[in-house]
């Protein structure tokens, strides 16, 4: 499958989706789509949460929503850290639908292009949602930052927080190859980022359809 590609924030962040993914989610987990298995094997009747939460997904598939659910249950002062990048029409509106969609309660910092600096704000009562990953990569990339140092001080961000973290990320490697080069290379380090993030992590989850797969952990009894 090859996939046409334009070299701007939107689609440079975009996830590709395809058949394989829901091949792949079918046979990793199982349980996720109610086939066999209980998921309340993977309940944790505790209401802490690690230092790292990962949600990865593809586009559109509910990983927003779910790494907002797991900030409200947490009972933290919910930190949005949005990464986006609003510069052209279509990423404003998702914006505009994002910020309805969070509890009027929720503080919102947008930390396009210090990312870090947000994240070292935070306070030991609050939880940070950082959403996405994605798109802070996508900007990285389009800047010409040096995307395996950035990377690495992102994540050390996220393990010297001085609360819980929430990173949120787009799951870009399930689709076809891309005939773009500069598709191709995102891909590769979205990958990478993607497996640092996991590893540092305490939860790691994987959504498609809305529905949140345990990849790594044991989710709140509040999922």
């Amino acid at each position: 499958m090859v996939f046409p590609w334009i070299g701007n924030r939107t689609a440079c962040a975009a996830a590709l989706s395809s058949d394989i993914a829901v091949q792949f989610f079918a046979i990793a987990f199982p349980s996720a789509s109610g086939e066999t298995g209980n998921q309340n094997d993977r309940l944790d009747s505790s209401a802490m949460l690690p230092q790292i939460s990962f949600v990865l997904g593809g586009s559109s598939s509910g990983k927003t929503a779910v790494a907002e659910k797991l900030a409200e249950g947490s009972g933290r002062r919910v930190v949005y850290i949005a990464t986006a990048d609003d510069k052209d029409a279509e990423m404003q509106a998702k914006i505009r639908r994002h910020r309805r969609n969070r509890p009027a309660g929720w503080r919102t910092v947008e930390a396009h292009g210090d990312a870090e600096g947000a994240l070292a704000a935070l306070e030991a009562e609050e939880i940070g949602l950082f959403d996405c990953v994605t798109m802070w990569l996508a900007d990285r990339m389009l800047a010409g930052a040096d995307l395996e140092p950035a990377s690495a001080a992102l994540v050390d961000s996220f393990r010297s927080a001085a609360c819980p973290v929430i990173a949120v990320s787009g799951e870009t490697g399930l689709g076809g190859i891309s005939a773009n080069a500069m598709a191709r290379r995102f891909n590769e380090h979205q990958g990478e980022i993607n497996q640092k993030i996991a590893a540092a992590s305490g939860l790691a989850v994987a959504v498609m359809a809305g529905i949140p797969a345990v990849l790594k952990g044991r989710l709140p009894a509040w999922m």
